[in-house]
């Protein structure tokens, strides 16, 4: 009582609730949040949701929130991009992936792209065959100075494998 709710309090509610896993109760308290007109939606509110809704294995909602924040104007962060690239490397159908990868690409002016990110580009590329697309991605790393980890060169060395080209 007595008590209005903004942005913060929003935000951790969401985050309690993306903790526990509590998927319908988050949905609830972000639909509250972006019904709220004293409530301006932020990037944290978004990460928060996308991030336990790929944990929950909903692509389809973690492409919905995706979109939904963007429509809003919010630049996400890397954690944020990350948790869209996983989910939708997951269970997202080809067409999904290639999109998220065109437009992950178009903000790395807004938003810094790390080995994570790349990984999973790589790894939702190579898992559906598009080799060359993962070498690209690979390429484009390597220019901008990122250093491959040893999980990302398992996926190099898995993908390479697969096609017959090892040496590479």
């Amino acid at each position: 009582q007595g008590v209005q709710a903004n942005e913060y309090i929003y935000t951790a509610l969401i985050d309690a609730c993306a903790k526990r896993m509590d998927v319908q109760t988050a949905d609830r308290v972000l639909d509250a949040a972006l019904e709220d007109d004293r409530v301006k939606p932020n990037m944290h509110m978004f990460t928060a949701m996308i991030d336990m809704n790929a944990r929950a294995g909903r692509a389809g909602k973690v492409k919905s929130l995706w979109t939904e924040m963007l429509q809003a104007g919010i630049q996400p962060d890397t954690p944020a991009v990350n948790s869209v690239i996983s989910a939708l490397d997951k269970s997202a159908s080809l067409d999904d992936v290639i999109e998220l990868s065109r437009q992950v690409q178009a903000m790395t002016t807004v938003v810094e792209l790390d080995c994570t990110s790349y990984s999973a580009l790589i790894d939702a590329h190579a898992k559906r065959g598009l080799v060359k697309e993962a070498a690209q991605l690979f390429d484009e790393m390597l220019s901008r100075n990122i250093s491959p980890d040893s999980p990302l060169l398992v996926i190099l060395i898995d993908m390479y494998g697969k096609c017959g080209s090892l040496e590479q």
